[in-house]
């Protein structure tokens, strides 16, 4: 599947040429082939039938395009191509599923990512998320209602790089339940155990 933002000018078909030669280069670099026949469907759109061959099989499918309204600031509407193929014994009975992917595509609004600037790390979290507490060693994050969290933490040096170690700490990820620990005091910050520095604040 290949969405594309029309912009002024834009030709359907030559964006559909486009697309289709991705898949035909990647079926060509995997020992297969991938042959368009293109044509087109009611209304003017470009579409094709596919034949091909992989892992030894034949293969046979179909693309086509459809126009979605998508206000953006480059264009206002969307070309979305789609492609499927599968044995040609079993493309009468998985057409339709296969079919169905492409037919469902609709664009929807992304939620952003929250970027937090603090004395120590600059860092982004899913707007929601929660820091609970944070220092130059480690952060803490939760979820709403503390259903979840994560602690981000930085592991040390390891013995074997001595003094030669020069950035990139060592990070690990816990998920898990913490409902209990902070059920008291939600927004209390949870203290962490400071060792010596021994490098820079490779964090950063």
């Amino acid at each position: 599947m290949y969405p594309v933002v029309l912009g002024p000018g834009e030709s359907v078909t030559r964006v559909f040429h486009a697309a289709m030669a991705q898949p035909q280069h990647n079926a060509a670099a995997n020992g297969g082939s991938l042959n368009v026949h293109r044509s087109s469907a009611a209304g003017g759109l470009p579409q094709a039938a596919l034949q091909g061959r992989g892992g030894g099989l034949q293969v046979s499918g179909h693309a086509g395009v459809s126009i979605l309204a998508d206000q953006t600031a480059n264009g206002s509407r969307l070309a979305v191509v789609s492609a499927f193929w599968a044995p040609a014994a079993s493309l009468h009975t998985d057409r339709a599923a296969l079919a169905s992917v492409g037919a469902c595509f609709r664009p929807g609004h992304g939620t952003p990512f929250l970027v937090v600037r603090d004395p120590f790390v600059t860092y982004s979290i899913t707007p929601g998320l929660r820091v609970a507490s944070e220092s130059q060693d480690g952060i803490d994050i939760f979820a709403p209602s503390n259903k979840a969290g994560a602690n981000y933490f930085n592991a040390g040096v390891p013995p074997k790089l001595g003094g030669s170690f020069r950035g990139g700490a060592a990070l690990a990820l816990l998920p898990h339940d913490r409902r209990d620990h902070h059920q008291d005091a939600p927004h209390r910050p949870v203290p962490h155990r400071r060792r010596p520095e021994r490098h820079p604040r490779a964090l950063r």
